[in-house]
């Protein structure tokens, strides 16, 4: 399928392959937006029309609008619909619930996304198996409150399928992309709220950059570790070494582990408490001299600096977390 990123307006075309040989089939003139409904102070605001003409494309059969109002208008701050507050609705998805677990013979390892779930309501008909997995999204200008509200609606049904948190961006740089999307998700992810990301990102980089910001905001918030973590305080008058240049030494040598932290600190005088929660610590405890940590626990102390990084991965061989770099690329 084509880009589906279009200005609001008249299509002459159609959205799915461009073809202009349309044939007009329903007009319903201008109508207003369903369920724009106002306040009693806001009577005599002016109510919007927009046309309805549905066309049908003869190259692929495609019936659509040929007028896009856009999702900012469609889906305001005010926009109230959701699936759930209606019985019938409610009633159906249940059904269809019902339905696709019976045909489809699903088992708990078997998976089941619903996209595009609005308020929950069909996953919610799902909260008994575990094979049911969340995927929530939002056009909403503040998207990270309005997703919070629905975690909130989920807890409250005692809903505990995973729930995977989604957005969309476009045109924007991975810079800007990293800045959004870890303000938008991660704000929900440290509070524990959600499971994974789902970034679809228009013109906001190259995939790989996408891929590398989706999995930087689980590492981050500790929801899935699946790179080596450094941890390193910000260098003062204690340091005895080049903290950076260091710090560029042990990360070149171990870049590649997977879901192991290295503290890297210029002292013992903080280092071991900025460095609490590491797997292995590389402190600074004299002019060149380095002090290696399991965790908590100094096992080598005041070596000579040009043999730290090589005693550091020979104490990962010693505990079977090391993998050699090759190793790891004919696994992938």
């Amino acid at each position: 399928m084509n880009n589906h990123n279009y200005n609001t307006g008249f299509l002459n075309y159609c959205q799915i392959c461009y073809s202009k040989d349309l044939l007009e089939v329903i007009n319903l003139g201008y109508q207003p937006l369903a369920d724009d409904l106002i306040k009693v102070s806001e009577f005599n605001r002016e109510c919007i029309y927009y046309p309805i003409k549905i066309n049908l494309c003869k190259k692929c059969q495609y019936l659509q609008n040929n007028y896009i109002v856009g999702d900012k208008i469609l889906y305001n701050k005010n926009y109230h619909y959701r699936p759930g507050i209606s019985s019938s609705v409610v009633n159906n998805l249940k059904a269809l619930a019902s339905e696709v677990i019976r045909n489809y013979d699903l088992k708990p390892e078997d998976l089941v996304i619903d996209i595009g779930s609005s308020d929950g309501t069909l996953l919610s008909q799902f909260k008994n198996d575990i094979s049911a997995v969340l995927l929530i999204d939002t056009y909403n200008e503040h998207g990270m409150a309005e997703q919070r509200c629905l975690f909130m609606e989920l807890m409250s049904e005692d809903c505990q399928i995973p729930v995977i948190i989604g957005k969309a961006y476009g045109g924007l740089t991975p810079e800007n992309l990293q800045l959004y999307s870890a303000t938008d998700m991660g704000a929900l992810l440290i509070d524990g709220l959600g499971d994974g990301v789902f970034l679809a990102a228009e013109g906001c980089g190259s995939l790989e950059q996408v891929n590398q910001t989706a999995f930087g905001i689980l590492q981050a918030s500790r929801t899935r570790i699946s790179k080596t973590e450094y941890i390193s305080c910000p260098s003062c008058g204690r340091t005895l070494f080049d903290l950076q240049e260091t710090t560029a030494l042990v990360r070149n040598r171990t870049s590649h582990l997977k879901g192991i932290k290295i503290g890297i600190m210029g002292c013992i005088v903080n280092g071991p408490g900025e460095m609490a929660d590491a797997d292995y610590g590389y402190v600074g405890t004299g002019v060149e001299k380095i002090s290696l940590y399991r965790g908590q626990n100094v096992v080598q102390a005041n070596l000579p600096m040009e043999e730290a990084v090589d005693a550091l991965i020979d104490l990962m061989k010693e505990d079977g977390v090391w993998v050699e770099a090759q190793e790891l690329d004919a696994v992938y």
